[in-house]
């Protein structure tokens, strides 16, 4: 029996998560160029590498946007596209830690759903080694400072913080994908059952050349 397919044109909910991910993506970019040429920046953080800053925020608008453009295409698998977006974003952040300073809180919670909404696409494997590698530049940031620069006195224990939590929400993330993708297969097994079951029943009632009807004889 034939069972129904979904729509050709119609993206599929890997493709759409993709693409709201490259979209927080630009709203990302936009907020780090705020900082970097405008001059409520320093409102914000405190800018030491104005220069670098600004050739990282340069390079990270026209790569968001080129990967905005790339989600629309079906020739790229959405992993491919979400894992070097996450690498992207990973090297941002740890290029602009160290452009500025004090800041650090703002800048590690930006990468907090970007490492969630990376662990919904990819694999397992994979999710989990991006958060670890989002947890290492935190650490590696604040270890740094902390070590050849005595006058920062940033507590530990923030950057230890942000670590745990890129872990749990990759775990996190990637536990509940999968619930989705179980879920949406069951749905779908059972779409199929019925679609068939309909398609016999039908068939069964055009081939009967006759029927019986059963009633009940007793009145009451």
């Amino acid at each position: 029996m034939a069972s129904p397919r979904p729509h050709p044109g119609a993206p599929s909910p890997q493709r759409r998560e993709l693409y709201f991910f490259t979209l927080y993506r630009m709203l990302e970019a936009a907020l780090l160029a705020l900082v970097a040429f405008s001059p409520a920046g320093e409102w914000m953080l405190e800018i030491r590498e104005p220069v670098v800053l600004k050739s990282i925020v340069v390079l990270y608008v026209v790569a968001a946007t080129a990967l905005l453009v790339a989600s629309h295409r079906s020739d790229i698998p959405a992993p491919r596209q979400a894992a070097a977006g996450l690498g992207l974003d990973i090297l941002v952040v740890a290029g602009t830690l160290a452009a500025t300073s004090g800041g650090q809180g703002g800048i590690a919670l930006l990468l907090l759903f970007n490492v969630g909404a990376g662990a919904l696409i990819l694999p397992q494997t994979m999710g989990l080694g991006f958060a670890t590698a989002a947890a290492v530049v935190v650490l590696g940031e604040s270890i740094y400072r902390r070590t050849f620069e005595l006058m920062d006195q940033r507590p530990m224990a923030e950057s230890v913080m942000f670590s745990v939590t890129y872990l749990a929400t990759a775990v996190l993330c990637e536990l509940l994908s999968r619930q989705v993708t179980e879920s949406q297969a069951l749905a779908e097994k059972r779409g199929e059952e019925l679609a068939n079951q309909a398609e016999i029943n039908e068939l069964v009632i055009r081939r009967m050349r006759t029927g019986i009807l059963v009633v009940d004889g007793d009145p009451g």
